[in-house]
């Protein structure tokens, strides 16, 4: 087995606790491999789990297996935990169990049942917004559960919840994991902030809450950008994958090649859809766990691009980028060329030195520049 098929593999795993057993599927990728978050238990034994329907937005199928619900929605914006989540559906008959591909502040029912583990990793006005989301998505008289931890703002995010629900208690900690309920006592009415507006090389563009340098032009796909030779691109079939909000998409069809972008993050894929449409520019773009979504047979593209992450979560996880990798190997057709930044310190090219000849175009002080041709086998 490649690579690139171990990490799509899904990997069942049986989970038990005092208070049940579950059979639930997780993959390389993802932060709590091969487990489940740290801070899980203190929902199975804090939170009342009964509802007549139940948001699931903790990005674990693991309470909306346990949940005494008639109804569960599983709401995530990433592709790679909705596909072990949509395998663990199949384990269960107790519920029903919707798996939607969203946030919660685009997801459009309510429910009296509500459990978040905010994205403190993507930013304080993801996390806010999340917040809001949740107050917004109950019903008058529901409960939403929240947890976090004291390392990444906790008691922070407690205050502003305060501001947000009727009612707030904190009803359990464990190695600095903090688990919050807010009450739903009365309706009305939040303005919930959903995209940010920003200039980007030249560009006016927009993101939603928590994607990828939302707000910014990130540093490394600066350098990549001022490194590429964007007229050599025109009517050429070009890969970005990991788009994010789209800029290095944008900026290649504008230079006239046929763009298709991949992001595991549904809110990035929305974002360069939206920024496409309000530039007057045509491209596709994919929710997909790295290639999984990708409609071309191998060998289709003439240029892959990326910036891949190493992070899941607070964690550095290279099996991402190494899975970017295998991607590209795939996508492109011999002679095509892989354009990447990286981090100076990271040894990606041992992952493709084998199949392409390969080139630093340009280094600085934090990051390097590489262009591959992909050889003949």
């Amino acid at each position: 087995m490649g690579f690139l098929e171990s990490y799509h593999e899904l990997k069942a795993f049986h989970y038990r606790s005092k208070w049940g057993e579950y059979l639930s599927y997780s993959k390389r990728g993802l932060a709590h491999y091969p487990g489940v978050h740290g801070g899980l238990e203190l929902f199975l034994k804090h939170a009342d789990l009964k509802a007549q329907h139940f948001i699931d937005a903790t990005d674990t199928i693991i309470l909306g297996l346990a949940a005494q619900a008639q109804k569960v929605s599983l709401v995530s914006a990433s592709e790679a935990l909705l596909r072990g989540a949509r395998a663990a559906t199949q384990t269960t008959s107790a519920h029903p169990i919707t798996c939607h591909p969203s946030s919660l502040w685009h997801f459009q029912d309510q429910a009296d049942l509500l459990c978040l583990i905010p994205s403190a990793d993507k930013g304080t006005l993801r996390v806010e917004t999340e917040l809001k989301a949740s107050y917004d998505k109950l019903i008058k008289g529901g409960r939403a559960y929240w947890l976090m931890h004291k390392d990444l703002g906790a008691k922070r995010y407690e205050s502003f919840a305060a501001t947000i629900f009727d009612e707030v208690k904190i009803l359990g900690k464990d190695k600095g994991w903090r688990l919050g309920v807010g009450y739903k006592h009365q309706d009305k009415a939040l303005a919930i902030f959903r995209k940010v507006s920003f200039e980007a090389a030249g560009l006016k563009l927009s993101a939603e809450p928590g994607v990828f340098a939302c707000g910014k032009l990130d540093a490394g796909t600066a350098f990549l950008l001022e490194n590429l030779p964007l007229t050599s691109f025109a009517q050429k079939k070009l890969l970005d994958i990991g788009c994010g909000y789209g800029l290095l998409a944008l900026k290649a069809t504008q230079a006239g090649a046929e763009v298709s972008a991949l992001d595991d993050d549904v809110l990035a894929v929305k974002s360069t859809l939206e920024n496409a449409q309000d530039l007057g520019l045509k491209l596709e773009a994919f929710h997909s766990d790295v290639d999984s979504a990708l409609p071309y047979s191998p060998q289709s593209f003439d240029i892959v691009l990326m910036n891949p992450p190493f992070h899941a979560g607070k964690q550095v996880i290279l099996d991402i980028p190494k899975a970017f990798l295998a991607a590209a190997q795939q996508a492109l057709k011999v002679g095509g060329e892989l354009y990447l930044v990286a981090n100076r310190a990271l040894p990606y090219e041992v992952e493709f030195a084998s199949w392409a000849k390969i080139q630093t175009l340009a280094e600085n002080n934090v990051f390097k520049v590489i262009q591959a041709v992909k050889k003949s086998p």
